[in-house]
């Protein structure tokens, strides 16, 4: 029940329709945010659904809020959400992204994906 779809199917089109809903291509995205990243079966998911939508430089776009304060189960999703929202922003340093991918998984193979995009001044 807790393991992931090991080819990041469910991963790959929740990011996928982030993408369409918001009318924007994979190279419009300047940084992603993860959740549960650490875990050896959630990094084959995200290296199975992103390495064919972003090719191998998703990695370097790749940041998660969970090395600093470690895995919080039902609120993670929650908390990328805003570590996505805190990098559009500029709270989290000097160059915002325009644009975040912010991706959650969760439980029995629930994936969620939401793209945030900063406001132009």
């Amino acid at each position: 029940m807790t393991t992931p779809d090991p080819e990041g199917r469910g991963m790959a089109l929740a990011a996928r329709a982030a993408l369409a809903e918001a009318g924007r291509t994979p190279t419009q995205v300047e940084a992603i945010t993860l959740t549960a990243d650490a875990s050896p079966a959630y990094a084959a998911v995200y290296e199975h659904a992103l390495s064919p939508l972003f090719g191998a430089a998703w990695r370097e776009r790749a940041s998660s809020w969970e090395p600093r304060l470690g895995h919080v189960l039902g609120a993670s999703g929650a908390l990328g959400l805003l570590h996505g929202a805190l990098l559009v922003d500029g709270s989290l340093g000097p160059a915002p992204p325009r644009s975040v991918l912010a991706l959650t998984v969760g439980f029995g193979g629930l994936n969620g994906a939401i793209l945030l995009e900063g406001v132009a001044a």
